[in-house]
């Protein structure tokens, strides 16, 4: 995708990064990813674990299931979902995750968790509706 295509097109969703951003990261890891989807899923991964880091050098401790700087491991999957919210947003909910994950009723995997993130990024509705039906259900 040359910049020309970049600027030109303006329908569907604004550009999340811009066309030399686009480029950077096009050529930082041409060997290794191709499409333009794989791109953005590396850019939300690097936003999501520069807000963790941040979060752990602050001293906020167990995030280890999501990045654990001793073993220098991530949970890409679930990083690039959660880049894909804000900042407040993921101060929320990655030490959720990491509580839910110690339990072993609520545990998932990477893959689950991701499905999880995306659908409740796209649709907040349901997971509210299922909360009011139950909450109305115990009384």
């Amino acid at each position: 995708m040359t910049t020309e295509i970049l600027e030109k097109t303006k329908r569907g969703r604004p550009p999340v990064m811009d066309a030399a951003e686009y480029h950077y990261y096009k050529n930082l890891w041409s060997d290794r990813i191709e499409t333009r989807r794989g791109l953005l899923n590396k850019h939300y991964a690097i936003k999501g674990f520069g807000t963790i880091k941040k979060m752990q050098d602050e001293g906020i401790t167990g995030l280890e299931y999501i990045s654990d700087p001793v073993r220098q491991k991530s949970k890409y999957g679930i990083l690039q979902e959660l880049g894909r919210w804000d900042e407040e947003s993921i101060r929320v909910i990655a030490p959720a995750i990491c509580e839910a994950q110690k339990q072993p009723d609520t545990k998932r995997t990477v893959h689950e968790w991701g499905d999880y993130l995306r659908e409740y990024r796209l649709h907040p509705e349901a997971f509210s509706e299922t909360v009011s039906e139950n909450n109305e259900a115990t009384k």
